[in-house]
């Protein structure tokens, strides 16, 4: 049985079924057949071994079969050989609180959670940079904690996943994320001791008004705290018109300076950046400034 799950055949599985075949008794066994399923399993395929044996049953060793499931995706993933992961399967191999039916054997009733687990922070951290909002939106209903700090090989300073999400997130992941968890925790200072809206501004993905603007709708960009440098000069450090505008539109001072009395205006003439320099010009002539 072990070889039919790592074949992931439905067809077969069917069969031996059938046949009457299948060894249900794995009481002296070191694992189950939930242990050996493939990185290209199905979650028709899963849901029906899951029938049959306990999906949250440890091996001799400890290990949990998302454990083993996981890790072998993960490898495949390093070599492109792999299928995006569909959260359904999640709900299988991870039952949020799961009543086992009476043909599974050493049924559990175990209440489970991510929280802890480092490895599903990792996978959060894939499921970012592949765009996958309805992984993230099961992973955090999992436990997973977007304001715990990461495994430290992801991150050698202090920093969260919303954090992360921050720099590095496209808009629907991002939006994703500002759904599930709630505004209080998301506006705080968090671990790596900058606001949300400056993450961003910093951060290295290239559509950064699209995230402005998420956050914007939630009222999450009134930042706790002031930087040395204001963000709408970084952004204009960045050669970004449209972000420092963006910028000015919700309310940042065009005309502030940094801490050695710098704007715009010094910056945009001294890097070159004629069309800043223009905006500036054409924003202090305004009546309204």
């Amino acid at each position: 049985m072990a070889d039919v799950a790592a074949l992931s055949s439905l067809e077969l599985l069917s069969a031996l079924r059938e046949k009457r075949v299948v060894d249900l008794d794995v009481s002296n066994a070191e694992t189950t057949p939930m242990h050996h399923l493939s990185a290209t399993c199905t979650p028709e395929f899963a849901r029906f071994l899951a029938e049959l044996w306990d999906p949250f049953c440890a091996d001799s060793s400890g290990i949990f079969p998302f454990q083993l499931f996981f890790e072998r995706w993960l490898r495949d993933v390093r070599f492109n050989e792999t299928i995006p992961l569909d959260p359904e399967l999640l709900g299988v191999l991870i039952p949020k609180n799961k009543e086992f039916t009476s043909a599974v054997v050493v049924a559990s009733k175990i209440n489970i959670s991510l929280q802890t687990v480092d490895d599903s922070y990792h996978f959060f951290n894939l499921a970012l940079s592949r765009a996958s909002p309805e992984v993230i939106v099961k992973l955090i209903d999992l436990g997973v904690d977007v304001h715990r700090r990461v495994p430290e090989d992801m991150s050698s300073s202090p920093m969260s996943l919303f954090e992360m999400a921050c720099e590095e997130a496209s808009i629907e992941p991002f939006k994703a994320i500002l759904e599930t968890v709630t505004s209080q925790s998301t506006n705080a200072v968090g671990l790596s001791v900058q606001s949300p809206l400056e993450l961003v501004v910093k951060g290295s993905i290239p559509d950064k008004i699209s995230l402005i603007k998420a956050l914007d709708e939630k009222r999450l960009v009134q930042a706790p705290t002031t930087p040395a440098t204001p963000l709408i000069i970084e952004a204009a450090k960045q050669d970004d018109l449209l972000l420092t505008k963006c910028l000015s539109d919700i309310g940042h001072d065009p005309f502030a300076v940094e801490v050695h009395d710098w704007g715009i205006p010094q910056w945009a003439s001294n890097i070159g950046q004629l069309d800043i320099l223009k905006w500036i010009v054409e924003k202090s002539a305004s009546p309204s400034q």
